[in-house]
């Protein structure tokens, strides 16, 4: 998980900022990890204690090569031991902002289910068809069967749409817009058949 969705981090050390961090954070007795790159915030909830720190694009890149590790933490210093080789990182002055109010919106009445590499499919489709620096947007909106996924060319070529029929849709989404390569990023993270969209 920690290898999929953490940041690149930036050139200039001086840009750096918590969003390209990954954290390890406890919220009312349970354990996640957060990724956030300034677009996307990933969570992942996991049934084992966890320690509660903010880890460095260069360590996440540097730890996520073994399969196991054994953390410890002494002073200023946290320690990833792999049985083979140890490395201790000085800990990161970053620290990962209250995340418990985004937490509570998660949980929603309010959603669909659609199969997620459709989706991915239409995404990728889209960004190769747009090529201009302008950024591609989809839409999802309703239809009377389903969902339809629409393409606009920002150049004015071909524009492409998709409708899909959800598992499971309990209201009307009305305009739902998005940059393809960022839900490709998500989706591409998730390891399931379906995703559920939801309002919050």
């Amino acid at each position: 998980y920690l290898a999929k969705n953490h940041a690149a981090p930036p050139a200039d050390k001086a840009m750096r900022q918590w969003s390209s961090y990954i954290h390890l954070i406890k919220i009312n007795g349970k354990h996640y990890v957060a990724g956030l790159n300034g677009h996307i915030t990933f969570f992942k909830t996991f049934n084992v204690d966890l320690p509660v720190i903010s880890l460095e694009p260069e360590v996440v890149s540097i730890i996520t090569k073994f399969s196991a590790l054994f953390y410890s933490s002494q002073g200023n210093y946290d320690y990833f031991d792999s049985g083979d080789m140890a490395f201790g990182f000085i800990k990161s002055e970053t620290n990962c902002p209250d995340l418990s109010a985004v937490l509570k919106k998660f949980v929603s009445e309010k959603s669909i289910i659609i199969n997620r590499k459709s989706v991915i499919d239409f995404c990728k489709t889209a960004i190769n068809i747009n090529n201009c620096s302008i950024a591609p947007e989809i839409r999802i909106t309703d239809t009377k069967n389903g969902v339809e996924l629409r393409f606009i060319n920002a150049m004015g070529g071909q524009d492409m749409d998709e409708e899909l029929k959800p598992k499971e849709k309990n209201f009307d989404i009305g305009e739902f817009i998005f940059q393809p390569k960022y839900m490709t990023t998500v989706l591409s993270s998730i390891d399931s058949e379906d995703v559920k969209f939801s309002q919050i």
